[in-house]
């Protein structure tokens, strides 16, 4: 009897401490699952990608003056208005229609004027449309003259929309830096004697440089091409004095002779080793080449 009790006692101690060692743990376990939840969460959280910084939107110029077309598809910029901004910003379309068109003198003796960016979606930039704009240090258009492809030697030079005469005469001599966005050509002697410019950037639609487009740019210092230029004319950047560096894209299938005659520049090619197609003599004063070129376009 006295070992059945014995043995009774010794098993209701082990149920005891059983019992215990349970109670002790299971908080412990729930915690350690808490935690892992936690972990999971954050990780999860942490791993999500941040939202991008959306780009600022384009602020474009109230209170120019506009006017419908002939046709009634688009708008006309007729003139200042009542905008009092500095900085220019044509918008691309007005009351629904595109803008296609500035009009001539629309912003003549607009003094006040530092930049202009004319849109993409205007084909057509009027004579002396920005004649006598003597404090404009910057401007974008989607082409040189008054349309791209225009017949004639006046209408398509750089300066038809500044004013009479050569492109050095017409200018303003505070305009330093000239964007052509759309064009897919930039047309002969465009920018001849344009001797105050000293950056110019062609954007990705440009595929040819006519002959002499930018002869006698002797402060010239800047040159970006940013797309896949394939023609280069004769003498296009003879007598560009001040520029020290042109980057010739891959792209290019032909340069005519004596591109860059009356200079003191490094040329740097992309493409390894000099195409049989180019002009025997488009270097014909040995400047100096680096062939292989992989930096900025700049």
């Amino acid at each position: 009897m006295n070992i059945f009790t014995n043995l009774l006692s010794v098993l209701l101690a082990c149920v005891l401490l059983i019992s215990l060692f349970s109670c002790a743990t299971s908080p412990k376990d729930e915690q350690g699952s808490d935690d892992k939840t936690t972990q999971t969460t954050q990780n999860s959280q942490n791993t999500t990608a941040p939202d991008e910084i959306a780009p600022e939107p384009i602020v474009y110029s109230e209170g120019l003056e506009f006017m419908l077309n002939s046709d009634s598809t688009g708008y006309v910029v007729k003139g200042i208005g009542a905008c009092t901004d500095t900085e220019l910003m044509i918008p691309n379309e007005y009351q629904g229609l595109p803008v296609v068109e500035i009009g001539e003198k629309a912003f003549m003796n607009c003094s006040a004027l530092t930049s202009v960016t004319v849109p993409d979606s205007v084909t057509r930039i009027g004579k002396f449309a920005f004649s006598n704009c003597t404090s404009i240090t910057s401007i974008k258009l989607p082409f040189v003259g008054a349309e791209e492809g225009a017949d004639e030697m006046s209408t398509r030079k750089f300066g038809y929309i500044f004013g009479e005469g050569s492109n050095q005469s017409a200018l303003p001599t505070s305009l330093k830096t000239v964007e052509i966005t759309k064009a897919t050509s930039i047309p002969d002697s465009a920018f001849l004697g344009c001797d105050k410019l000293t950056s110019v950037v062609l954007h990705e639609s440009v595929t040819s440089i006519e002959t002499m487009a930018f002869y006698g740019c002797k402060n010239l210092t800047n040159i970006e091409i940013r797309g896949d230029l394939t023609f280069i004319g004769m003498e296009s950047f003879f007598g560009c004095l001040a520029l020290k560096k042109i980057v010739i894209p891959k792209s290019v299938i032909y340069i005519d002779n004596n591109a860059f005659e009356g200079n003191q520049l490094t040329i740097y090619c992309e493409i390894s080793s000099q195409p049989t197609t180019w002009h025997k003599d488009w270097n014909r004063f040995n400047l100096t080449v680096v062939w292989g070129y992989t930096g900025d376009k700049s």
